[in-house]
C-alpha cells in the first residue's frame, strides 16, 4: 500500500508538475518558446532550436527524471521506515549489531540501487534519444547529465530518509515524502517561471539542471550542496534511528 501511495496519486501530480516545467522553461520540442530579448542566455539560444538535438534528448531526460526520482523518494521513505510497518523492526534492531550498522547498511545497499537505475537510465537515454539523433555537441554530455541523474535521486534519497526518522507511522512517511517532492517541483517551476536562479538552491531538482550540466558541466557549488545535504541527512537519520524507541 505504501508504494501505491506514493506512485499513484503523487505521480500524477509530479508529471503535471514535469509538464508544466517543462512548458514554462521552453524546454519541449514543438512547445519551445521565442525568446528575443537581448542578453538571452546561451543556453536558452541553443534550446529555442526545434531541431536541437540537445531540446530533444532534454525532453526525453524530464520524463525519465520524473520516475527516478518518485523512485529516490520511495526509497528514502521505505528504507528503514518499511520495517516498523511489516512489523520486522523489533527482530531487526534487536540482533547483535548497532543499530547505526543496520541503517548504514540499508542506506548503502538504496544508493547502489539508486547508481544502478541511473546507469540503467542513461544507457536508455543513450541509445533512445542520443544515438537516433546523431549525437550531442556536447562532449560527454550523456555522462555528465546521467551522473547529475544519479546526484539527484541521492539528494532526494537522504532528504526523505530523515523525514522518515522524524515520523512516527510509514504511511506518514509516505505522505510527506510525496508532498517534499512536490515542493520541490513547486520550487522549480516558479524559479524558471520567475527566472530567478538565486531559487535553484532550494531544491534538489535544479542543482543538475539537465541543460546546464549539458552545456557548462557539473557546478562544484551545486555538488557539494548536495553531498553536504546527503551526508548530512544521513547521519542525522541513522542517529534518530538508534535512539528512536520501537
Amino acid at each position: 500500500m505504501g508504494l501505491y501511495a506514493l506512485v499513484s496519486a503523487p505521480a500524477v501530480w509530479v508529471c503535471a508538475a514535469g509538464i508544466l516545467e517543462n512548458l514554462e522553461a521552453g524546454y519541449c520540442v514543438g512547445c519551445v518558446k521565442e525568446e528575443t530579448n537581448e542578453g538571452v542566455s546561451e543556453k536558452r539560444a541553443a534550446l529555442n532550436k526545434k531541431t536541437s538535438a540537445l531540446g530533444w534528448y532534454g525532453c526525453m531526460y524530464y520524463w525519465v527524471t520524473m520516475l527516478t526520482n518518485s523512485y529516490a523518494v520511495y526509497l528514502g521513505v521505505s528504507c528503514v521506515a518499511k520495517e516498523q510497518a511489516q512489523g520486522t523492526a523489533e527482530y531487526l534492531f534487536t540482533k547483535p549489531v548497532g543499530r547505526n550498522k543496520v541503517v548504514c547498511a540499508k542506506a548503502v545497499a538504496c544508493v547502489c540501487n539508486l547508481l544502478a537505475l541511473a546507469v540503467f537510465s542513461g544507457l536508455c537515454n543513450y541509445f533512445t534519444a542520443i544515438l537516433p539523433l546523431g549525437g550531442l555537441e556536447q562532449r560527454n554530455a550523456a555522462f555528465t547529465t546521467t551522473l547529475g541523474l544519479f546526484l539527484t535521486g541521492l539528494t532526494l534519497f537522504a532528504i526523505t530518509l530523515l523525514a522518515s526518522s522524524l515520523t512516527r507511522t510509514y504511511k506518514g512517511a509516505v505522505r510527506i515524502g510525496a508532498g517534499i517532492l512536490l515542493l520541490f517541483y513547486g520550487i522549480s517551476i516558479t524559479a524558471e517561471y520567475l527566472e530567478a536562479p538565486m531559487l535553484y538552491c532550494l531544491t534538489p531538482l535544479k542543482f543538475f539542471d539537465v541543460y546546464t550540466v549539458a552545456i557548462s558541466g557539473i557546478q562544484f557549488s551545486f555538488f557539494l550542496l548536495a553531498m553536504i545535504i546527503a551526508i548530512g541527512s544521513v547521519i542525522t537519520a541513522q542517529k534518530v534511528w538508534t535512539l528512536r524507541e520501537i
